[in-house]
Parts: C-alpha cells; sequence; structure tokens
C-alpha cells in the first residue's frame, strides 16, 4: 500500500540528519536561559500594566512626532543658513578686530 506521506517523510530525511547534531547544543542553551527566563517572568509582569498605560499615551504622541519630524525637515535650512551667518559674522568680527589693531 502506498503511503502518500511516503515523498514528503525522503525529503525531510536530510534535513533531520543536519539539525540532529544541533540538539544536544540547543538542549544546553535552553537549560542555560531557563534560569534567566524564571527570572524575567515576574519582571515582566510588573511591566504589563505600565505598558498598558503606557500604550494610549504613545497612540496620542505619534501625531505630534510626526508633525515635528516634518517641522525639523522644515527648519534644517535654516538651521544650516544660520551656521553660515554665524561663521560670517565671526570671520567679519575677526577682520574688523583686524583693522582696529
Amino acid at each position: 500500500m502506498f503511503n502518500p506521506l511516503q515523498p514528503l517523510n525522503s525529503e525531510l530525511q536530510p534535513l533531520n540528519s543536519e539539525l540532529q547534531p544541533l540538539n544536544p547544543e540547543l538542549q544546553l542553551l535552553n537549560s542555560e536561559l531557563q534560569p534567566l527566563n524564571s527570572e524575567l517572568r515576574p519582571l515582566n509582569s510588573e511591566l504589563q500594566p505600565l505598558n498598558s498605560e503606557l500604550q494610549p499615551l504613545n497612540l496620542e504622541l505619534r501625531p505630534l512626532n510626526s508633525e515635528l519630524q516634518l517641522l525639523n525637515l522644515e527648519l534644517r535650512p535654516l538651521n544650516s543658513n544660520s551656521v553660515t551667518l554665524l561663521l560670517l559674522n565671526h570671520e567679519n568680527s575677526a577682520l574688523f578686530l583686524q583693522r582696529l589693531l
């Protein structure tokens, strides 16, 4: 009798052989991470209510953040011009002081 899963089984067999050596390493890693996981669970539970409180604030602030990003893009060229003017002013002041001396 023909097994319809046999072709798939044959296809997966090489992959299984490839992955088999990783199993002991992953088991070791898992056992090393279990204590950390146990430590973090209570912290996660503590932070969950805070996360719930902050979620609406986050949603409220998103549009403001987008507006500020656009404003920042608009102000960049002005800021660049201000730096140029500041440098020119500094240069002019230096020339003026040279003339006075």
